[in-house]
């Protein structure tokens, strides 16, 4: 009969909208579990972040203490290279080691050599020397955090109170 039938086709139709329900609800739940393992995830990658960040920024502050050491050792070995330069005049030997510490370029170094002759035919003293190291060093010394004159203030005399 009609009504059995069009009954049948309805329970049919039904039959399928469950299946496809149950699909569709199948398929949010397993998007929701593929969400929350991202979260998860993307929770676990910012916490990794953070610590490697913080080993980055660890790691940064131990090299620029180590070289700043670097530095500072260089800087004792030059003042102790100009205190002898000062008080000897040991211009001939001690040039070299200047100029390989200051990074000093050929003519530069032909400026300095051709200023120390000059001074030395003059007999003229080196009184402003030590006070000149200390301002072309007063930058270097600021950015490292040392204080005071490495000279005493100035002259060949202040040199050797060091």
């Amino acid at each position: 009969s009609a009504a059995e039938d069009r009954l049948m086709e309805l329970a049919a139709a039904q039959s399928s909208r469950d299946e496809e329900l149950a699909g569709a609800r199948r398929h949010a739940m397993e998007a929701e579990a593929e969400m929350r393992e991202a979260l998860a995830e993307s929770e676990r990658m910012g916490a990794q972040c953070v610590v490697l960040k913080d080993e980055i920024r660890s790691l940064r502050r131990t090299a620029e203490r180590e070289r700043m050491g670097a530095d500072v050792t260089e800087m004792e070995y030059l003042k102790t290279v100009i205190v002898k330069l000062l008080e000897t005049g040991e211009f001939e030997a001690l040039l070299p080691v200047v100029a390989t510490l200051l990074k000093l370029d050929p003519e530069e170094v032909s400026r300095v050599r051709g200023a120390y002759e000059a001074a030395a035919k003059a007999s003229v003293p080196l009184p402003g020397a030590a006070l000149a190291v200390d301002s072309l060093l007063g930058n270097t010394k600021s950015w490292l955090g040392v204080s005071g004159s490495w000279f005493g203030g100035g002259g060949a005399a202040g040199a050797s109170e060091s």
